[in-house]
């Protein structure tokens, strides 16, 4: 099982967006955990309708995307069993039909690691981000490879 976090607030619109990603993809054992940070525009109950396997934590507005995360994370803890993955992701990314199965797929060869995805530009098609690694003791970040 593959547990997504999404973390949403008030963009029912761009949310709708990465919903329609979701239901596209190849893989389908995915549970989503929409963590509905006070929104007011009717994302939770918009979601709740398309996506069978959904858990929605409400939030007051104060989560923000970090606060989101943790909640989501906490609920995985509580409730999910130890074989599954998780996806902290963001509701304003657009991926392929084989998103989910290309990275689930990586981490069932690769155990105990984590899996940053690259950003390309729809229009250019032009690698935008690829992430950082993290020294945490100076806190420095450097680009990933």
């Amino acid at each position: 099982m593959l547990y997504i976090i999404l973390p949403v607030h008030n963009r029912i619109t761009t949310t709708a967006i990465f919903i329609r990603c979701l239901l596209e993809q190849s893989f389908s054992d995915y549970h989503l955990l929409l963590v509905d940070d006070g929104s007011t525009d009717g994302t939770a109950d918009f979601v709740r309708k398309e996506i069978a396997r959904c858990t929605v934590i409400t939030g007051d507005g104060s989560l923000w995307w970090a606060g989101g995360l943790q909640k989501g994370l906490d609920w995985v803890k509580q409730h999910a069993d130890s074989a599954g993955d998780i996806l902290m992701i963001n509701d304003d990314v657009r991926f392929g039909q084989d998103f989910l199965a290309h990275g689930v797929e990586l981490l069932s060869r690769y155990h105990k690691t984590l899996i940053l995805a690259q950003a390309y530009s729809e229009q250019t098609g032009a690698l935008v981000d690829k992430g950082v690694r993290i020294n945490w003791d100076p806190l420095k970040f450097q680009q990933a490879e």
